[in-house]
């Protein structure tokens, strides 16, 4: 019974490793998109009827300077966007921006649709003229970014909290069954309970705000 209990133990410590490195990769990997050096966090294009705003990291965007004013081109569906960033004067932050699609003139807005600190330097880029293909085209690309936006950032940090519970758990039922003993006492046991009770608690406390740092570090959260 208890090398099933080791096994289930070990298979459950397993499984959570997985799950977190996933989640714990995804964000750090679209950390790139939060470049301090970068006046573009995230752009997205104006949703549809069937397709939800679609984002695009401004890792993608090649940036220089003209005349004061930071100019941003990536490409889109095999065409060049551009966007010109008007600064304001005290921050650095743009204050408007311009845009064009193909050599075409498309709206461009200050966008809230972000998170943490990436609402700072997010754009929406409207009336681009992309179809419902094309703008799933765009998101299926760039998916891991639009995912993170799509869970927003109270549910990453209730994501967070679960896996931090969830660890604390876990560690606390294979200590308790590595370190069980053949004939314990009453008193043994009493005692053993509260030190991983506390144990777990300590795991639970210092993994859940581990998570939140990371979230606040990386501009997911903030």
């Amino acid at each position: 019974m208890r090398q099933w209990k080791l096994f289930l133990s070990r298979f459950l410590l397993g499984l959570w490793i997985v799950l977190f490195s996933s989640y714990l990769f995804l964000i750090v990997f679209e950390t790139r998109s939060i470049n301090a050096d970068s006046p573009i966090a995230e752009v997205s294009l104006e949703a549809t009827g069937s397709v939800n705003e679609v984002a695009i990291p401004g890792r993608i965007f090649t940036c220089k300077k003209v005349d004061s004013q930071d100019q941003c081109q990536a490409e889109i569906q095999g065409r060049p966007l551009v966007l010109t960033l008007i600064p304001k004067g005290f921050d650095g932050f743009a204050s408007s921006c311009k845009a064009t699609y193909g050599g075409q003139p498309v709206g461009c807005y200050n966008n809230d649709f972000g998170l943490g600190s990436m609402i700072q330097r997010a754009f929406q880029i409207r009336d681009i003229g992309l179809d419902t293909q094309q703008l799933k085209a765009v998101r299926r690309k760039y998916w891991g970014l639009n995912t993170l936006l799509d869970i927003g950032e109270v549910r990453l940090i209730g994501i967070g909290t679960g896996l931090a519970i969830a660890f604390s758990t876990i560690v606390t039922y294979f200590v308790w069954v590595r370190t069980k003993p053949l004939n314990p006492s009453k008193g043994y046991y009493a005692l053993r309970i509260v030190a991983l009770v506390a144990s777990g608690l300590s795991i639970g406390f210092v993994s859940y705000w581990s998570f939140v740092l990371l979230l606040v570090s990386t501009g997911f959260a903030d």
